[in-house]
């Protein structure tokens, strides 16, 4: 079982003022690379700021990425997306029911593992956070699954990163945690910080996935977060195993120094390279 984990993609009309469209090859690039990935994932999860400013248009270029794949792919919003032209145009990879809108969370199946995706985007705010409804939803959703594998996908984080711009507080932080804790084989799968990174939060398990478009600048300070760099678009990947959860951090190959992978028998002449001062495979 693979689960891929995109995130921040920030596609931009053409319409829009500002630095130009980086997001639709970026994504573009990234899909494709994991539609020939063997084995391919069996789905996808995108969690937000899919739009850099919440414009039709891009939501509509992102559909026509979306389109074709040989995996289901999933969509959740984040704090730049606009809900109403998300669901007006990726309808069909946002399964999310009526009753919790306008957050918009929903559950899907991925073969043994139970994927919810659970909205964090609060109107009008760089902010995360949950209502008090999404966490009652939340916490029976686990509750039915207790036990198994289940992955929760977000923007938001309800953790500190240490990029003091990027830090703002999560609202209702411990409602959150309380529902994760429903389930304790939980993985909680954030995006937003535009930088991959583990940890343990309150007990349970979380990762941040690396961006698809817009490296942040590793600035550790009160003032970090507000610098990026326009490197290679990453993602992460949940695979299930004999051990539990296992996730990735990876970057989609992309120019120099090489399009394809190359083996380490044509580098070392050796099927695995070997201690510095050793020859190759010894």
């Amino acid at each position: 079982m693979l689960v891929a984990h995109l995130s921040d993609t920030h596609l931009r009309s053409g319409k829009a003022s500002g630095p130009p469209d980086m997001g639709t090859a970026a994504l573009g690039r990234a899909l494709g690379h994991l539609a020939e990935l063997r084995p391919r994932p069996d789905a996808a999860f995108i969690t937000g700021d899919l739009a850099d400013r919440g414009e039709p248009e891009a939501y509509r270029a992102m559909a026509g990425l979306l389109e074709g794949l040989p995996f289901p792919a999933y969509v959740i919003p984040g704090n730049h997306d606009d809900k109403r032209e998300l669901l007006a145009a990726l309808g069909p990879w946002c399964p999310a029911g009526p009753e919790l809108l306008p957050e918009i969370c929903y559950s899907v199946r991925v073969g043994p593992v139970l994927a919810v995706a659970l909205d964090t985007a609060m109107e009008g705010s760089h902010s995360g956070g949950v209502s008090e409804k999404a966490c009652r939803w939340l916490a029976n959703e686990l509750s039915r699954n207790r036990g198994a594998p289940a992955l929760v996908f977000c923007h938001h984080p309800p953790f500190e990163s240490g990029m003091g711009l990027m830090d703002t507080p999560f609202i209702n932080d411990d409602w959150l945690a309380s529902a994760l804790r429903e389930d304790p084989a939980v993985l909680l799968c954030c995006g937003h910080l535009h930088a991959g990174m583990a940890l343990v939060w309150r007990g349970i398990r979380a990762v941040a996935a690396p961006p698809v478009s817009m490296d942040m600048v590793l600035e550790l300070t009160q003032s970090g977060g507000g610098a990026y760099t326009v490197g290679t678009p990453g993602y992460s990947i949940h695979s299930l195993g004999p051990e539990g959860m296992l996730s990735h951090f990876r970057a989609v190959p992309w120019g120099w120094p090489l399009e394809k992978p190359s083996s380490f028998k044509e580098l070392y002449g050796a099927d695995r390279p070997s201690a510095a001062n050793g020859r190759a495979g010894e």
